[in-house]
C-alpha cells in the first residue's frame, strides 16, 4: 500500500483531498484508480487507511475506512547541523540521516566549506532537498517529514540550541572523550549534532563552540569523511537509545 503525507486542512471529516505531486504519482506514476486504497499520514502521528472514491482533472478524494496512530518515531529529537558538502554526498546525508530518524536539518556554512550556494538558486536546491526528504521519510515509515531550514553561518548555530540540551561535536583533534563517554552519560531528549565540511573545522570555531556548552567528541583513530560522521554520529545515537 503506498503511503502519502498531507497536511491536517487537507482533512475533512472522513474525506481527503489530495492534489499537486501527489495526485500526479497516485493517477499517473502507480496508475491507482478508484476503489484501490492508500495509507495516509497526516503528520502528526496519525494515520489512515483510505479508499480512492473520486478522482477529478486536478486532484482526488479519498474516504478513510481506518484511522490507527503509529509512532515510529525516537525518544530524542536530534537536531543536525549539518556542513554544506559536495551535491552528491550532502543529499546521501539527508536522506540517510531521514532514514535514521533525525528530527530537522539545518545547513551551516563554516569557515572552510568548500561549496557555496549562490542565492538565485537557493530555492531551487531547498526544494530538491525537501524531496529528498519526503521520498526518505516515506520509505522508512517515518510518522513526520523532517524539516530542512536554510543555511546559516556558523556562528548562528548556539541560537538554535540550549543549554539544557545535549550539544556534541566531532572533532578530530579531540583524543580524551568519545562519543561513547557522551552518550552513555549526558543522554538527553534533545540532542543537536554538528558536523564539519571536508576541511574539518578551525580551531577558532571550536573555541566558540565549546564556550557555548558543546562537547567536542572522538570517533576514533581515524579521521572520517564528512558524511560518514555524520551517519557514525546518529547510528550511535539510535543504538543508544535502543531504536
Amino acid at each position: 500500500m503506498k503511503k502519502f503525507f498531507v497536511y491536517p486542512e487537507q482533512i475533512i471529516d472522513d474525506k481527503i483531498t489530495i492534489d499537486g505531486s501527489d495526485y500526479n504519482h497516485i493517477i499517473n506514476v502507480f496508475r491507482l484508480k478508484i476503489k484501490d486504497k492508500l495509507l495516509i499520514n497526516d503528520r502528526q502521528g496519525n494515520e489512515f487507511i483510505c479508499i480512492i472514491t473520486s478522482v477529478g482533472k486536478l486532484s482526488l478524494i479519498a474516504t478513510i475506512e481506518h484511522k490507527f496512530i503509529v509512532s515510529t518515531e525516537p525518544k530524542a529529537k536530534i537536531t543536525l547541523f549539518q556542513s554544506l558538502i559536495k551535491a552528491e554526498k550532502m543529499e546521501l546525508v539527508l536522506q540517510k540521516s531521514v532514514e535514521l530518524g533525525v528530527y530537522q536539518i539545518i545547513p551551516i556554512i563554516t569557515d572552510r566549506c568548500v561549496v557555496k550556494l549562490e542565492t538565485s538558486k537557493m530555492e531551487n536546491k531547498i526544494s530538491r532537498w525537501k524531496k529528498i526528504i519526503e521520498a526518505a521519510s516515506k520509505q522508512s515509515g517515518r510518522n513526520l517529514i523532517p524539516e530542512i531550514k536554510y543555511p546559516i553561518n556558523f556562528n548562528e548555530v548556539t541560537d538554535y540550541t540550549n543549554e539544557t540540551d545535549l550539544n556534541i561535536i566531532p572533532y578530530e583533534k579531540e583524543n580524551k572523550i568519545s562519543l561513547k563517554n557522551i552518550l552513555e552519560t549526558k543522554l538527553k531528549e534533545n540532542i543537536n549534532v554538528v558536523i564539519g565540511p571536508e576541511g574539518g573545522f578551525t580551531e577558532e570555531e571550536i573555541y566558540h563552540i565549546k564556550s557555548n556548552n558543546f562537547n567536542c567528541v572522538t570517533l576514533g583513530k581515524r579521521i572520517l569523511r564528512s558524511e560518514t560522521a555524520t551517519l557514525t554520529v546518529i547510528a550511535n545515537i539510535m543504538y543508544e537509545l535502543n531504536e
